[in-house]
């Protein structure tokens, strides 16, 4: 069967079969008629709103089907706030949601004060992006602080992670990433990163492909203050095209309420960040696997030496000496090929 050139010929193509067009008809409320008309260009849509709902009649087709209706309608939709083309989420951060972060900010003791106001932001954020469930996840990645006598953040660390219901081949948290990746772009240039197909663009900025593994589409935003930048949100989504105008305003205003998750000794002028390549997955799930140990070897050690460190110390000293260990060769190269 010869591939349909027009949204017309793909839905001449599904309404043959007089079941599947009256089912259509149904769940668009309107004439079966009308379809017909629509597949002989008889008529058009009208209002084009109609154009949504026979998309969201045919869940199976819709990135091709959303393609073939640009070609016809590239413009006309784009003030429809019913259309595919228009984000159909509120624009606006919840009121509430503002109210609780303040409050969080204000009240909650400090070793609990970051995770407090993360998981505010990002439920609701997950909540309001992907209400019907398509498909996103999030993460916040964190400068990792340098530690003496190094003066320069190298890399970003995963911090938090969340993802919509129904979402279960993401299985991703606290690795490290650094100028291979999207939000390290985004760290680096101080600004937002939004590629709208993952296969076709960016190339040498990779995200973590076990954090979605049918990722389509992905927007990464630094969170910033006063010019400086403490790490970034990546969100990424299993469908194309998904970051429209108004996704990436929303986006926005989680980001900077993000920010208020941070100290300020967390947050870095650009020119201190100098991101290096990170080692592969494969090597940090090596890594990840004995970190715990590595920890407790060396505060057992420090305590044995008079010279006792706390648990965040310790870890700090952990990732310090495994950032400091250089690429193998592979990686090199693979550098080199970027």
């Amino acid at each position: 069967m010869q591939e349909p050139r027009t949204w017309r010929e793909f839905l001449a193509a599904v309404i043959r079969d007089t079941k599947e067009k009256q089912r259509i008809a149904n769940e668009m409320g309107v004439d079966p008629v009308t379809l017909t008309r629509w597949a002989t260009h008889e008529s058009s849509p009208r209002p084009r709103s109609l154009l949504n709902r026979l998309v969201e009649a045919l869940p199976p087709h819709r990135e091709q089907l959303i393609q073939l209706i640009r070609q016809e309608f590239p413009d006309a939709l784009e003030d429809d706030p019913g259309s595919v083309f228009i984000d159909p989420v509120v624009k606006d951060v919840p009121p509430v949601l503002y109210a609780r972060i303040l409050e969080a900010h204000a009240t909650v003791v400090e070793s609990l004060r970051a995770w407090t106001i993360m998981n505010l932001v990002m439920q609701q954020l997950i909540r309001q992006l992907d209400p019907q469930h398509s498909g996103i996840a999030a993460s916040i990645a964190q400068c990792q602080r340098p530690l003496p006598p190094q003066q320069k953040v190298t890399c970003l660390h995963e911090v938090f992670l969340e993802k919509s219901q129904g979402l279960t081949s993401v299985a991703r948290r606290g690795y490290f990433l650094g100028a291979e990746s999207l939000v390290g772009y985004a760290v680096s240039q101080c600004r937002p990163v939004v590629v709208q197909n993952l296969q076709q663009e960016a190339s040498d900025l990779v995200i973590p492909q076990t954090l979605v593994s049918e990722a389509r589409s992905a927007a990464a935003y630094p969170l910033q203050r006063a010019g400086q930048v403490a790490g970034a949100l990546l969100i990424i989504s299993t469908q194309h095209d998904y970051f429209l105008h108004g996704r990436q305003a929303l986006i926005q205003n989680y980001a900077y309420l993000l920010s208020l998750a941070f100290r300020d000794d967390e947050f870095y002028d650009v020119k201190d960040i100098e991101l290096r390549l990170m080692p592969s997955e494969y090597v940090q799930n090596a890594y990840m696997a004995t970190f715990n140990q590595r920890v407790n070897e060396l505060l057992s050690r420090a305590e044995r030496q008079g010279q006792p460190l706390s648990r965040r110390e310790a870890e700090e000293q952990v990732v310090a000496a495994f950032l400091a260990t250089p690429l193998p060769p592979s990686a090199e190269q693979d550098a080199e090929g970027r």
